[in-house]
């Protein structure tokens, strides 16, 4: 995954101050929380939990490593689809 529009935070924290030398209200943003990336990973990992087919207990390590690497591979394909569009 390249260090494109996933990299970037879903819901980034922004607060403005007033800069005293311009006299102007100014945008600081705070780059805090997830990534678009780690956002819809979890989105997509939502969505495949709640196939009620999917049944995970004890020893089933395999199929829980399959559903993450799923979900993150529908991440990178939504960041990719959504790269495409905007240019």
């Amino acid at each position: 995954m390249s260090n494109g529009n996933g990299s970037y935070p879903a819901t980034p924290y922004i607060e403005q101050y007033f800069n005293r030398d311009t006299g102007v209200w100014e945008p600081n943003i705070q780059h805090e929380g997830l990534t678009k990336r780690e956002h819809f990973a979890a989105i997509a990992l939502q969505g495949v939990l709640a196939n009620t087919t999917q049944t995970l207990g004890e020893g089933h390590e395999e199929t829980e490593a399959a559903i993450a690497f799923v979900s993150v591979r529908l991440s990178d394909a939504l960041l990719a689809a959504l790269e495409g569009e905007s240019s």
